[in-house]
C-alpha cells in the first residue's frame, strides 16, 4: 500500500510529541460492551493500529493482541504510546497473506482503516483472510463509510466502488466504499453472518479558535460528518 495520509501525520505526531486520538473511538468502546465486556484473555487482532488506541484498551483488559499497519510510523507512535508493546505486524506492499502466519483469532477489528485499501478486489481478499484466520463463531466489528460520509460526498467516483477525494487534507487519496448491500454480499460469501448493524457519525468541522463564531456561521455542518457502518460479524 502506498504512503498516505496516515503515515505522514503519525510522522508529525512522532516528532510533535502529540497526543491526539489516544482515547478509543466511543462508538468501538459500546460495541465492544455491548457484546464482548464478559469474555476473558481473547485473541484479538487489530488491524490498523494507528496510534494505538484500541489496542492499549484491549491490552488493559488483559486480552492478547496482535497488532497490524501499512505504515511504519504507526507502528513507532503505538511503542511510543503504549508500555511494553511488542506484538505486531507491519503489512507491506498489501501482503495479507503473511496473517495467515498467525491464526487463530476470536476478535478482529477493523475499525475505519479498510476503505483506505481504496480497491475493491483487494478488500474482498482481506476479508476472505479475516475467514481464515478467525476461529469457528469468532467476530470481526469492522467499519465502511456509509453512503453520505463527508469523504464519499467529496469526492470524484471513479466506479468500482472507488471514489477519489477532492479535500485538501486527503487530496487524490482513493478509498472504496460500497453500498451496505454490496457489503453484505461481501459478507455472505466469505462465511460471516452480521449479527449487528450500526451507522454513527461524528464531525469533522475545525473551526479557527479565535474567530469561532464566524467560522460556525459560515459552515455546513451537515455536510462535515464523517458518517459510517459498524458491523458485526460472526464467522459462520
Amino acid at each position: 500500500m502506498k504512503k498516505n495520509y496516515y503515515t505522514s501525520g503519525y510522522k508529525k505526531r512522532l516528532i510533535n510529541n502529540d497526543n491526539d486520538f489516544m482515547e478509543p473511538a466511543e462508538n468501538f468502546i459500546r460495541i465492544f460492551k455491548m457484546n464482548f465486556l464478559k469474555k476473558d484473555k481473547l485473541k484479538c487482532l487489530d488491524f490498523g493500529v494507528g496510534d494505538g488506541r484500541h489496542t492499549k484498551f484491549l491490552l488493559e483488559r488483559k486480552h492478547n493482541v496482535l497488532a497490524t499497519d501499512v505504515s511504519d510510523e504507526a507502528i513507532k507512535l503505538s511503542k511510543k504510546n503504549i508500555k511494553k508493546f511488542s506484538n505486531y505486524l507491519i503489512i507491506e506492499r498489501d501482503n495479507f497473506k503473511k496473517l495467515l502466519d498467525y491464526k487463530f483469532f476470536d476478535l478482529i477489528i477493523c475499525w475505519e482503516t479498510i476503505h483506505w485499501i481504496g480497491d475493491i478486489d483487494k478488500i474482498n481478499f482481506l476479508i476472505k483472510i479475516f475467514e481464515q484466520i478467525c476461529v469457528k463463531k469468532g467476530n470481526v466489528i469492522i467499519t465502511f463509510p456509509s453512503e453520505d460520509d463527508y469523504y464519499v460526498k467529496n469526492s470524484k467516483y471513479l466506479g468500482d466502488h472507488k471514489f477519489k477525494i477532492k479535500l485538501s487534507e486527503r487530496k487524490n487519496a482513493v478509498i472504496c466504499a460500497p453500498k451496505i448491500n454490496v457489503l453484505k454480499k461481501i459478507f455472505e460469501n466469505n462465511k460471516f453472518r452480521i449479527l449487528q448493524i450500526f451507522k454513527y457519525s461524528h464531525g469533522r468541522v475545525v473551526f479557527n479558535k479565535l474567530k469561532v463564531e464566524n467560522d460556525m456561521k459560515g459552515s455546513d455542518i451537515k455536510n462535515n460528518l464523517m458518517s459510517v457502518y459498524a458491523f458485526v460479524l460472526q464467522k459462520s
